[in-house]
């Protein structure tokens, strides 16, 4: 597919056909082509949730076992409420990577996952270096827009 075009222009124009033609299959071919963050496309601002369910989502992320895929389908995922995508999200907070980890706290706050906190606030008192110095500014981040008064001492 042109998506995954060893030539950056082509790839690039099939990257942009993706997201533009906003067709689930060609959405998860770009997802799953590990060169979505090369090109900062904003699929995150283009209303996702209209046509990609939290089902094929689901689907995506169960059939996906390359962690930049899942990376990719992680960074996509708070626009889709669903207690399922939550719970997946939420798992990844315990992931080994703390980049997973760091990807599902800022989904986790973008989508106002309340059932979250806890977990958020555990991974808030963790970490000493830098990855998890990253990590713990996703997870600060998502705790802060979820306003909750209980994270206030992390937060400071």
């Amino acid at each position: 597919s042109f998506v995954r075009d060893q030539h950056q222009e082509l790839s690039y124009i099939g990257l942009g056909l993706a997201k533009n033609v906003k067709t689930p299959a060609l959405v998860c071919e770009l997802l799953a082509s590990g060169r979505y963050s090369e090109f900062g496309l904003a699929i995150n601002s283009d209303g996702l949730a209209e046509y990609v369910t939290p089902e094929a989502w689901l689907g995506w992320w169960e059939a996906a076992k390359d962690a930049n895929v899942r990376q990719s389908l992680l960074s996509i995922a708070g626009q889709l409420p669903s207690p399922r995508v939550e719970q997946v999200l939420i798992e990844c907070l315990d992931d080994s990577e703390t980049r997973v980890q760091a990807v599902a706290a800022s989904q986790l706050g973008r989508m106002g996952s309340y059932r979250a906190i806890p977990f958020l606030r555990r991974l808030a008192a963790d970490g000493s270096d830098q990855a998890a110095s990253r990590m713990r500014h996703s997870v600060l981040t998502a705790l802060g827009r979820l306003r909750d008064p209980g994270s206030v001492d992390h937060l400071l």
